[in-house]
């Protein structure tokens, strides 16, 4: 889970992702068009963990907890566009416990090897 985090955090939270513009979720961005790029790349992981539960420390809760809560506005992660604003407005990313999220299938030596066709 923690590189998951880690994951999350430099690519999307410090290189300045515009969660609240793409999600609309600010006064400024309600009339423009909705892109939700990191509800994407979620599904994209979901999908991959469809096919290779065993290769993921996390559960699927896990992605739907971070689906939900990224456009839910219940934590202050995702609701700023830039790690700038976040470090002005002093919203840190709050931790959470990682007991609920970690898979029981996850066995640390497997790896993901797609098949190449």
């Amino acid at each position: 889970i923690e590189g998951f985090k880690t994951l999350i955090e430099k690519e999307w939270l410090g290189f300045g992702h515009r969660f609240s513009h793409r999600n609309r979720q600010a006064a400024s961005t309600q009339t423009s068009g909705c892109a939700p790029i990191f509800l994407q790349f979620l599904d994209i992981v979901h999908q991959i963990h469809h096919q290779f539960p065993l290769s993921f420390e996390f559960n699927q809760y896990f992605l739907c907890y971070l689906a939900y809560h990224c456009v839910s506005n219940r934590f202050s992660t995702f609701l700023m566009d830039s790690e700038l604003e976040r470090v002005q407005s002093g919203w840190l990313l709050e931790e959470q416990q990682g007991g609920t999220f970690n898979s029981d299938l996850f066995k640390s030596s497997n790896h993901v090897q797609p098949h190449v066709s």
